[in-house]
């Protein structure tokens, strides 16, 4: 680790000799600049997979100033994997490009207008710009790069951005969600779990050479955690806390899942459901609480 820690070093200083911003590095490799400087103040280790990562960012941005080519930034929705994608890919198995070219048949919409309306709605709905990008699933400088209209968005991302400001509605008189879920898979492979059950792309996750409750390593993204054993009585295990639960809720609204979906798949697999907790957010004081003690 302590090879990585001073190569990681190196790497911050070609970074800044390339002239490439910590948030474009950040981006790059698939996570927040935040993530990225707790790695560079050494709050986080730096598995080898990491720091060659890194490298190859390097490379290849490094051959991109080079030819004076620069590439475009890829839709954050493309790391999730739709219901069409896990089950009719094609023989790359990746997704194809969606953005919505200018025609009769898409005059009418409007990526600018439609993000405007939906910035309004988020400060009135009291939710932090922070909060809501992480919840989607996006970092804040490429949801802020919407907003300015500098990049612009696909048809589907925005209604993905839509559902997910829907969690927020204050509005709502009462709805039930899922706080707290931990299941453990009986299975070494965490690919098959991450890809085939959770239907996230692996590049996506960002792995860690530790974890919790005795298990070796993890994969993270955001707030979303898969604990890793080589021993196979302990398996995969999946842990979603509360924002956890709420990234992995609205990945599942893009696949067009449900968590009763997600649930059946991983019962199919052998899974044991070892916590499932269930938060009621009664916002019209239908529910009497001192009858519901009782």
């Amino acid at each position: 680790m302590e090879k990585n820690r001073e190569m990681l070093k190196e790497i911050e200083k070609k970074r800044k000799e390339l002239g490439l911003s910590q948030v474009e590095l950040a981006k790059r490799i698939g996570f927040s600049r935040g993530y990225y400087n707790m790695l560079v103040h050494g709050k986080k280790p730096v598995s080898d997979k990491l720091a060659d990562q890194l490298q190859n960012v390097l490379q290849e941005y490094r051959k991109e100033k080079e030819s004076g080519y620069g590439t475009r930034t890829e839709d954050p929705a493309d790391c999730f994997r739709t219901a069409d994608d896990v089950w009719n890919a094609g023989e790359t198995g990746e997704m194809a490009d969606e953005y919505i070219e200018e025609n009769e048949d898409s005059i009418a919409f409007d990526p600018v207008e439609w993000i405007t309306n939906l910035e309004t709605r988020r400060k009135s709905y009291g939710v932090s710009q922070s909060e809501y990008a992480e919840t989607a699933g996006i970092n804040r400088s490429y949801y802020s790069v919407l907003l300015t209209g500098k990049k612009r968005a696909t048809k589907k991302l925005l209604e993905h951005l839509e559902m997910v400001l829907e969690i927020f509605n204050p509005d709502k008189e009462m709805e039930i969600l899922f706080d707290y879920v931990r299941i453990r898979f009986a299975t070494t492979d965490e690919r098959r779990v991450i890809e085939d059950v959770m239907n996230i792309r692996m590049q996506y996750m960002i792995e860690e050479a530790h974890s919790f409750y005795g298990y070796g390593r993890q994969y993270i993204y955001g707030d979303i955690t898969v604990m890793v054993s080589p021993e196979h009585e302990k398996g995969i295990l999946l842990e979603l806390k509360g924002k956890g639960c709420r990234q992995f809720e609205a990945f599942l609204k893009v696949q067009k899942r449900t968590w009763y979906d997600f649930f059946r798949t991983a019962r199919e697999m052998g899974a044991v459901f070892k916590r499932i907790d269930i938060a009621i957010n009664d916002r019209a004081g239908i529910l009497n609480i001192p009858e519901l003690i009782v």
